[in-house]
């Protein structure tokens, strides 16, 4: 057969199968590939009956919706961060809040996405970063500062405002902020908002209250393995996993993204669980948190 001849049987051929079968649409934008956007919690997950929520997203280009099944994390599990579920608002029990007072524990607390959400969405756990941060200056170091000079930084102390569930986030852009406008560093912000884990870059120094939540999360462990006390059934049972938690953690002070006053921000102990005002030139540890 002649090449011209071929030619024309494989044109034919395509045509023929564009016909039957349909071709790529050249006017259709996710042609090669959707564009979607962050997944977002759609139907909240049954914590009564342990029943998987679902997640959607949607193509930014063509509005195509695609959804997925959203598990019941325990205390303890992996997070979709790669990290550590520290706190679940499951409406379940009880939690300290800020004037140390016994409270019923929320079915879920709002989450503000930056400097200037006012509004916050509603979430429902905290996810820690698997280890301590390391100082990237000194990257055998875990200790890091939590500002380079000591400012009053406006907005951050209102009423505990920056103590609450959900407002960590909101702390670090405004503290970043107030650092980039009066010539001076956040390092313990900084280092949160640039950590990345398992694909998230949603991480962000803990304020009061959430620091608290990983403290009490650290402290059940803690007499699980020190004093031999049977493991709470809202944790994943796993205890040589759960060892391997407890130990990632330092029996040191970590700093909060909640401000004490000009020259101090709030941090807490992991040793004697005493919360503190430390100042703020001076290092402490830092461990990441995100929200959803």
């Amino acid at each position: 057969m002649h090449n011209r001849q071929l030619g024309l049987l494989i044109i034919s051929f395509v045509f023929s199968a564009c016909i039957f079968i349909g071709c790529p649409n050249n006017d259709d934008p996710c042609a090669k590939g959707h564009n979607w956007d962050n997944w977002e919690l759609t139907t909240l997950p049954n914590f009564k009956t342990e029943t998987a929520g679902k997640e959607t997203r949607v193509c930014s280009r063509c509005q195509e919706i695609d959804s997925r099944l959203y598990p019941v994390y325990k205390l303890g599990d992996t997070g979709p961060g790669g990290g550590v579920i520290v706190f679940i608002a499951d409406g379940k029990g009880d939690i300290l809040d800020d004037d140390g007072n016994y409270i019923p524990k929320p079915e879920s607390f709002t989450f503000y996405t930056n400097g200037s959400d006012n509004k916050g969405k509603k979430v429902y756990y905290l996810e820690a970063s698997p280890a301590n941060l390391l100082n990237p200056n000194d990257p055998e170091s875990a200790a890091i500062r939590w500002a380079t000079d000591a400012y009053d930084i406006p907005n951050l102390s209102e009423l505990r405002a920056d103590w609450q569930l959900g407002r960590g986030k909101k702390n670090i852009d405004i503290i970043l902020a107030h650092a980039a406008a009066n010539g001076y560093e956040a390092p313990a912000s900084k280092v949160c908002l640039d950590y990345k884990s398992n694909g998230k870059t949603d991480w962000y120094l803990p304020s009061k209250l959430e620091l608290d939540e990983i403290f009490y999360f650290y402290n059940e462990l803690h007499v699980v393995f020190t004093d031999d006390e049977p493991l709470n059934p809202n944790f994943n049972q796993d205890k040589e996993r759960l060892r391997k938690i407890y130990d990632s953690f330092a029996r040191t002070q970590y700093w909060t993204s909640s401000q004490y006053n000009a020259e101090m921000g709030r941090d807490r102990n992991f040793f004697s669980g005493y919360v503190f005002g430390g100042f703020k030139t001076e290092p402490r540890y830092v461990r990441a948190v995100r929200a959803f």
